[in-house]
C-alpha cells in the first residue's frame, strides 16, 4: 500500500470538534507518547484547495520530523481527514473535481514516500453533540469554519459512509481503509456517548500500546 508503515506512528481522525485533541493528550500522558508540534495552520483555511494543500504539506513535515526520531507519536487531522474533507468540500462546491483529484494525487505521492501510521483511530460524533460543543466552546476558528449545519452534516456523513459503512468515496480511501480493516488496525470510537476517560479505558483494552512504558 505504501513505502513504509511506522510502528511508532498512531493517527487520530475525525471532524473538527469530535474530541481528537483531548483524547490525544490523555493517551499521550498515560502512555508516554510524543505529541508532535501542533499544526500552526488555522483550521479556518480548510475551506478551499489552497488550505487543503497547505495542511497536507505541513502534516507530512511534522510526520517526517517526528517519526524519524523513532519515538511513539500521534497525529491529529492528517491524511485521512484531508481526503474526507476534500470529498465533502467538493460536494459543497467549495472545491472543483479537478482540485479534489489533485489533492488525491498529492496524497498518493506522499504515502509512497513517507511513514504511514501503524494504527488508525476514527473518533465519531453525531451532529447534535458536535453542534453543542461548537456553541459551548465558542472558538472563533470553529465558528468561522464549521458553524454551518449543512457543512457539518455532510462532513459527518462522509466519515460515517467511509469508516462505518465502508462505502468508499474514492479508490484511495478504499485502499487505505481496507488495508487497516484487513490488518485489524482500524479502531472506531464513539465520542458522542462516552467521556474521554471511558474512551481511554476502551483503548486500553485494545492492547496496542503494550510495547510502551505505562505510567
Amino acid at each position: 500500500m505504501c513505502g513504509l508503515i511506522s510502528n511508532y506512528f498512531i493517527s487520530f481522525c475525525g471532524i473538527h470538534g469530535a474530541g481528537k485533541t483531548t483524547l490525544e493528550k490523555l493517551i499521550s500522558k498515560k502512555y508516554n507518547l510524543h505529541i508532535p508540534t501542533k499544526n500552526n495552520l488555522s483550521p479556518q483555511r480548510m475551506i478551499n484547495y489552497n488550505g487543503l494543500s497547505a495542511y497536507l504539506d505541513n502534516y507530512y513535515f511534522q510526520v517526517t520530523k517526528n517519526t524519524n526520531n523513532s519515538l511513539f507519536c500521534t497525529s491529529r487531522f492528517g491524511l485521512m481527514d484531508i481526503l474526507i474533507y476534500a470529498e465533502a468540500l467538493n460536494k459543497l462546491e467549495k472545491i472543483s473535481s479537478i482540485e479534489k483529484n489533485d489533492i488525491i494525487k498529492k496524497c498518493i505521492n506522499y504515502i509512497e514516500r513517507y511513514p504511514f501510521p501503524k494504527y488508525l483511530i476514527n473518533l465519531t460524533c453525531d451532529f447534535d453533540i458536535l453542534w453543542n460543543r461548537i456553541i459551548e466552546r465558542d472558538k472563533e476558528y470553529q465558528n468561522n469554519f464549521i458553524r454551518d449545519e449543512k457543512k457539518v452534516r455532510i462532513i459527518i456523513d462522509e466519515y460515517h459512509t467511509n469508516f462505518v459503512c465502508n462505502i468508499f468515496s474514492n479508490k484511495l480511501l478504499e485502499k487505505i481503509i481496507s488495508h487497516y480493516l484487513l490488518s485489524g488496525s482500524l479502531y472506531i470510537l464513539d465520542g458522542s456517548s462516552k467521556s474521554p476517560n471511558e474512551l481511554i479505558d476502551e483503548i486500553t483494552l485494545w492492547r496496542i500500546f503494550l510495547p510502551m512504558n505505562v505510567n
